[in-house]
């Protein structure tokens, strides 16, 4: 069975794409929309329920129904759908090429999909940006908000039980009275407390080519809208492939449970003025990952041989990335506030006289 079935338009046979604004599917040929189990229903009428579930759910679906597409610059491996024309990468803006299909082990077990479309995210780019009056010229042009994409961030997420504990100082003030005078009577305390506990999906993204302090700062996404992994969302964004495993993953997922587990063990820490921790530890006693894709839209901009990236939680709106900033208008900028300030001391030297 061919997979371009899956994505067919049963008014027009035109190809079908995922709408995150309707989370179902559209027709650009004919304008029509479709449900998930619609488009399920449809397929099913033609085919046998094996049929069905190779399509939208079956383990096989996702090596046999991708194209990669691989950057000849900086190495990324794009995964998309058959149907999908790749033109260039979303790392560094070159251009990319046809690989082949994609081993069935990196297919994922959940996805968020999109709630943000293309127009609603090119909308919160421009909206943060376009006050800022030092942004090179063509950084808001449409040739460079063209370059716009969707991506599906891979993510391994950990479920992990912890030992943890944490000591340090507590201090309680007191006013006193003394000899007709006031002060503060300052009692010093020596805390701890530890605790085993549990944490569910820790994410941490498993793209080498992707910055962390980038996408960590488009955090956090709400897990409610993780659903069963189904190649149809694919259609018509990008994924990432994973190139960081597991094991390389683990130091960073223990320290994020560092932080969080100390807020947890703090909350049994009562009575006193000030609290200062001066030691953490966290002993993960057991773990289990899970291989999740992640909405983003994605850019690049390139200005004078530095890349700049912008991040865009595709389920949120929340955004990350800095502004590149044109020495021509820094100039600009700096000899307009030369001239007023030549000119207030002039007018205030003038009026003296």
């Amino acid at each position: 069975m061919e997979s371009t079935v899956q994505y067919k338009c049963p008014n027009c046979g035109g190809e079908l794409r995922f709408d995150p604004n309707t989370q179902g599917f559209a027709c650009d040929w004919c304008n029509s929309l479709f449900a998930y189990g619609e488009i399920v229903e449809d397929v099913s009428e033609e085919f046998s329920a094996d049929d069905v579930q190779q399509e939208y759910g079956g383990k096989h679906d996702y090596s046999d129904e991708t194209d990669v597409y691989v950057c000849s610059s900086c190495g990324a491996e794009i995964i998309c759908d058959r149907n999908t024309a790749a033109t260039f990468c979303c790392y560094c803006h070159n251009p990319v090429s046809l690989s082949g299909r994609l081993s069935g082990e990196f297919r994922p077990e959940t996805v968020i999909p999109f709630k943000i479309d293309r127009e609603k995210a090119l909308k919160i780019f421009t909206e943060r940006f376009k006050k800022k009056w030092f942004v090179p010229r063509d950084f808001l042009s449409q040739s460079q908000l063209e370059t716009m994409m969707g991506l599906y961030v891979p993510y391994w997420m950990a479920d992990c039980g912890v030992q943890a504990s944490i000591s340090g100082v507590g201090k309680i003030q007191m006013p006193v009275v003394r000899h007709g005078g006031s002060a503060i009577l300052v009692k010093v305390f020596s805390v701890s407390r530890e605790g085993t506990m549990r944490f569910d999906k820790v994410p941490a993204d498993a793209s080498r080519r992707i910055d962390d302090e980038l996408i960590d700062a488009i955090e956090p996404f709400s897990y409610s809208e993780l659903t069963d992994f189904s190649m149809s969302y694919l259609s018509g964004f990008y994924a990432d492939k994973y190139d960081v495993n597991t094991d390389e993953l683990l130091p960073r997922i223990k320290n994020r449970l560092i932080p969080a587990s100390e807020q947890m063990l703090r909350k049994d820490i009562t009575g006193y003025t000030t609290v200062d921790i001066k030691q953490r530890s966290v002993r993960i006693l057991d773990i289990n990952w899970h291989y999740a894709l992640l909405p983003v839209w994605f850019m690049n901009y390139n200005h004078r041989g530095k890349t700049y990236s912008y991040a865009i939680n595709g389920q949120t709106g929340k955004i990350s990335g800095k502004y590149p900033i044109s020495p021509l208008k820094t100039a600009i900028g700096a000899l307009i506030a030369a001239v007023i300030a030549f000119l207030a001391v002039y007018i205030v030297g003038v009026s003296r006289l």
